[in-house]
């Protein structure tokens, strides 16, 4: 049997495309996507597993760490100027502001808030701390195996441990070197302890913000305060040597003026003995030198006697007490007048209004981070506040001790031309 060409043959039209999403008109029915998902339904649970088995150990192995800090204000000894004088001395408050930054990152106060804070019974430092075990330390294991490339791929080319110790022994002969007393081990802690140390000036103002990250929150509030407390100490024991340096001075001069006071004399009365008339000084001239002497001697009497009054007084207030420093710092003359006791006290007033302010509107009890952020800067400013308080008591100790030789001195002065006057009249 054949097909003649002209069989008719039924032609159907194209079936209509499928739409597709995005393109107007275009629309997927929900069970189109809910089908592809049952499609690769073992890729997407087997994804969702490894992203809960990760985030479960990441968080298991991870450990916590606490930050604490403290306020610091670092105020010039030299008093506040206005008008011309004001901007005098702009730039050494710079340079200033920047030496003492670096003198809170030194090895040296590292080491005396480590002595302080008794860092070798303590377990954080001295690699007696608690490690994980059993399925912690096979979890810590696998996440450090995992991690490890991924971290090294984005961080690039890994660090030669040579130019680690280079580095190392720079930022130390920069730092100067410890006492001898150190041993290695305490070096090794103390760097361990400088590492977890942030010192951040605060922009506008002097302060500056210490901040310590531990895994123990009540070590990081005791490290920060104690890094301030022994940074304001350090910086009181190096003015007490200066004034110090300076009292022995004068005691090395008035004893050598009082030699010379004694060979003088001995030189009169042999020169009396080997002359006639004595040694002949001009009247006039000797009068106007005994004049000057007395002159100085009577002033260095009376600076002896208010230096006297200022160590007497200053030397009753009670520092023991912080609350009657506070008081003290407020009415006493010699201690109110001070431009930084001053700031230390507006600083003071206005973290409590803050602290009533927070309290007011927002309902914050004591144990809210806010509300402990508040008080422990109070608490900061307030050992601020004692520390220069004790500086001020202690140097005006140590300017009259020094009154007191400058006294001597031109005491012994005086006497010896005094005494010249006598054996030539003689």
């Amino acid at each position: 049997m054949a097909f003649s060409d002209r069989t008719p043959v039924t032609i159907e039209p194209p079936a209509p495309a499928m739409p597709v999403s995005g393109v107007p008109g275009g629309y997927v029915h929900l069970l189109d996507r809910l089908s592809v998902l049952y499609r690769y339904r073992n890729i997407v649970v087997a994804v969702v597993i490894v992203v809960l088995i990760g985030g479960a150990v990441q968080t298991y192995t991870t450990t916590k760490e606490y930050e604490a800090s403290a306020l610091l204000q670092i105020d010039p000894d030299r008093p506040s100027m206005q008008g011309i004088g004001q901007g005098m001395y702009q730039d050494d408050e710079m340079y200033a502001m920047a030496t003492e930054l670096a003198t809170l990152q030194t090895h040296m106060l590292g080491l005396r808030v480590a002595r302080r804070l008794n860092l070798a019974n303590n377990s954080e430092f001295n690699g007696q701390d608690v490690q994980p075990t059993g399925l912690g330390d096979a979890l810590l294991n696998l996440r450090q195996r995992l991690t490890a490339p991924i971290m090294a791929l984005f961080r690039g080319k890994a660090t030669d441990p040579a130019a680690v110790a280079k580095g190392a022994a720079t930022r130390q002969a920069v730092a100067g070197p410890g006492p001898a007393d150190e041993t290695p081990e305490e070096a090794a802690r103390v760097n361990l302890l400088m590492s977890r140390v942030k010192v951040e000036p605060q922009l506008g103002s002097r302060q500056v913000r210490v901040k310590v990250i531990s895994r123990h929150p009540e070590f990081a509030a005791d490290a920060a305060n104690a890094w301030v407390e022994e940074y304001v100490a350090q910086n009181l024991d190096k003015k007490t040597a200066e004034i110090q340096t300076k009292r022995d001075l004068y005691r090395v001069q008035v004893k050598r003026m009082t030699i010379e006071k004694e060979s003088l004399e001995a030189q009169f009365i042999e020169l009396s003995r080997l002359t006639p008339n004595g040694v002949y000084i001009e009247p006039s001239v000797l009068a106007g030198t005994i004049n000057q002497s007395k002159s100085q001697y009577v002033t260095a009497q009376d600076a002896a006697a208010k230096a006297k009054a200022e160590a007497d007084r200053l030397g009753k207030v009670d520092l023991k007490d912080i609350d009657a420093a506070q008081e003290a710092a407020k009415t006493v003359p010699g201690l109110n007048t001070d431009t930084v006791v001053v700031q230390y006290l507006n600083a003071i007033e206005e973290l409590n209004k803050t602290r009533r302010r927070e309290r007011a509107n927002n309902g914050y009890a004591d144990l809210h981070p806010k509300m402990v952020t508040i008080d422990t800067d109070i608490a900061s400013t307030k050992t601020q506040l004692r520390a220069r308080l004790k500086s001020l008591v202690d140097s005006a100790k140590l300017t009259y001790e020094s009154a007191r030789d400058s006294e001597e001195r031109f005491k012994i002065a005086f006497e010896t031309q005094d005494k010249a006057r006598a054996v030539q009249a003689n």
